[in-house]
């Protein structure tokens, strides 16, 4: 079991610090939203996540900005959404391991993870944000539902 670095962990919090001042620019149309817009705004839909175990820094949410002059998916780290998390994060990183199910490495699966692992809040955090924006979560295989919203 792979531990969760403690150099990740000051940097979730340097991160925290300055989410205030951070937002997210669209890369095509270049329009920006703060970390409580992408949750809140109507024309950002959450669509999965994806871990990538050889590089950190490419653990993404995937989100589409649904207005018909842009229709473009952009991504934001992870660990970006951690003052979100309304639960603790366990400190171990079980990603790629041989109790990982590799839920999170498929950014289609949506299967419910209950491992004690640091990115399984993060994945519930993901459900609770397309709950939010009326998505149906469909189950393994099949694809997006948007529901009225």
């Amino acid at each position: 079991m792979i531990q969760f670095e403690s150099r990740q962990l000051v940097q979730a919090t340097k991160d925290r610090q300055s989410q205030d001042s951070q937002t997210k620019s669209c890369p095509l149309c270049g329009e920006s939203f703060t970390l409580e817009q992408l949750i809140e705004h109507s024309d950002i839909v959450p669509i999965g996540m994806r871990l990538d175990d050889a590089d950190p820094s490419l653990n993404l949410y995937f989100f589409d900005h649904a207005i018909e002059s842009c229709n473009t998916t952009f991504v934001i780290p992870i660990p970006w959404f951690h003052s979100l998390l309304k639960e603790r994060v366990p400190l171990a990183d079980m990603a790629g391991s041989c109790s990982c199910a590799q839920y999170c490495t498929n950014i289609e699966d949506f299967s419910v993870c209950n491992k004690e692992c640091s990115w399984a809040p993060y994945r519930r955090l993901l459900m609770e944000m397309m709950r939010i924006k009326g998505i149906a979560i469909p189950r393994q295989n099949d694809r997006l539902i948007v529901e009225e919203w």
